[in-house]
């Protein structure tokens, strides 16, 4: 069941149309995210559907229900706020129990879900520690335990893990997606970082200028993008301009003419005009035992953890990069390598 409809809404500010014709439906206890560059529209959003904007064409709902020209306050949706906007002159306790005291519940009940919401996020015993005494990742989930308290029907969340180094994000994403779990409240995630979205979601829909480009599980979105921008978006890419193509064959600007076997691509190089090739970097084999396509000569090799980077200039003077996640085998720089494609990860536009 979708609990959060966007229906054909579009935005503008003076003359500049920010969103245009956007839908997108969540489903009730999904991790959702809204992955897109700064200045695509993401974070508008964001404030459409948590109140703080109202659109100028379409529908948002809620439950089946228009929520497009409510308040903030009437929309049973919370947010967590990139900079996390934490009352520094008040405790944890008093942070957490904020919302609570608004609507005027007993110090009873406020003192017990308090307790109880602190123990889920994992800061129990925290309860008279001051916010600048606390951790990047502490501050995170003051936040998170805040907002949650609400029982939101979705938490809205702006890029919260943005300013947080690289392991205490990893670290806050996995705690993120086990409360998402642990609370089955409908997650909706703006972030411009892809591997935030990747690791998190259960799909994602990619913005750009403003428009729904494509709505997708990680899984789909990196292995069958629907456009150039999502196959140059969402990882990394090796990108060919085509110049000419036949029923067989394409021909990229610099020359380099690739056969292309497969029923599938036969099918699109019949059927349709073909302007971009891209092939992702583990895509590519150096020294294959067969089907050699191209040569290139090794540029630099960078060791990158778990695999390593090697960047290659073709035979036709294009570079590229290509992963290897074993052993480089003696591979160093300046050494002339073959170069072999699974043909079908290739993806032509």
């Amino acid at each position: 069941m979708n609990i959060l409809e966007i229906s054909s809404v579009s935005k503008h500010f003076d003359e500049v149309r920010v969103l245009e014709q956007v839908n997108i439906s969540v489903e009730e206890g999904e991790f959702f995210s809204i992955l897109g560059p700064s200045g695509s529209g993401k974070t508008t959003i964001l404030r459409l559907i948590a109140g703080f904007l109202y659109p100028d064409e379409g529908d948002i709902k809620i439950n089946q229900k228009s929520i497009k020209n409510f308040p903030p306050e009437k929309r049973e949706v919370n947010i967590v706020f990139q900079n996390l906007a934490l009352f520094p002159m008040m405790n944890v306790f008093e942070n957490v129990a904020f919302g609570l005291k608004r609507k005027k519940l007993s110090k009873e009940t406020i003192k017990k879900e308090v307790a109880k919401m602190l123990k889920k996020v994992g800061l129990n015993g925290f309860e008279k520690r001051k916010i600048d005494e606390l951790s990047g990742g502490q501050k995170q989930r003051v936040a998170l335990a805040r907002s949650l308290i609400m029982k939101p029907k979705i938490l809205l969340l702006d890029e919260p893990l943005s300013a947080l180094d690289k392991k205490l994000k990893e670290q806050m994403m996995l705690e993120l997606k086990l409360l998402q779990k642990d609370f089955k409240t409908t997650f909706l995630y703006i972030t411009h970082d892809q591997s935030e979205a990747m690791i998190m979601s259960n799909r994602i829909a990619v913005v750009n200028e403003g428009k729904v480009e494509q709505i997708a599980s990680p899984f789909e979105l990196y292995n069958y993008p629907a456009s150039p921008f999502v196959a140059s978006f969402v990882g990394e890419n090796n990108r060919f301009e085509v110049k000419d193509r036949n029923q067989e064959s394409v021909i990229t600007e610099n020359g380099w003419k690739i056969l292309l076997t497969s029923p599938e691509k036969k099918e699109i190089l019949k059927n349709r005009k073909v302007s971009q090739m891209f092939i992702r970097p583990e895509s590519f084999v150096i020294n294959p035992k067969e089907k050699e396509v191209l040569k290139g000569k090794v540029k630099t090799i960078l060791f990158d953890g778990p695999h390593t980077k090697i960047f290659i200039e073709t035979e036709y003077k294009d570079e590229i990069l290509v992963n290897l996640k074993r052993k480089i085998n003696g591979l160093k720089e300046g050494d002339t390598v073959s170069l072999g494609i699974k043909e079908d990860e290739i993806r032509l536009f």
